[in-house]
């Protein structure tokens, strides 16, 4: 009995998965909430979690990922494995992370904020 239940909450899990995974045509949909899932996480002050700068930094990984210098996998493990607090945040910590600024000289810097505008259109809405 215990072993047919298991296996009927597994199937529908699956197929639920399917479902919404057919249901977008961008593949990368869900990363962004997983991105910010993945920065709310580091947070010691629950309030910190909140934070508009989450979304604001969160939205500045996309564009590095939908530019190609960095991937969705990476970002997200670069929060979970790199504990923030509060305090980081409002200090502006170090954006971009690591040496993505220094090993990519030739990207066009100067437009990084400007292609960040419309997600944070979408973002505060």
């Amino acid at each position: 009995m215990v072993k047919r239940v298991a296996t009927s909450i597994i199937t529908v899990g699956v197929l639920m998965g399917s479902v919404v995974a057919c249901g977008s045509s961008d593949p990368d949909a869900g990363r962004f909430d997983e991105l910010v899932e993945a920065m709310s996480e580091v947070f010691i002050d629950p309030e910190a979690a909140e934070s508009p700068a989450i979304l604001q930094e969160a939205c500045l990984m996309e564009v590095l990922v939908n530019d190609g210098i960095t991937t969705w996998d990476w970002a997200i493990n670069h929060y979970r494995s790199n504990s923030k607090t509060k305090n980081d945040w409002n200090d502006e910590g170090e954006f971009p992370p690591g040496n993505i600024l220094d090993d990519n000289p030739n990207y066009e810097w100067d437009q990084f904020f400007d292609k960040a505008l419309p997600c944070f259109g979408k973002a505060f809405n």
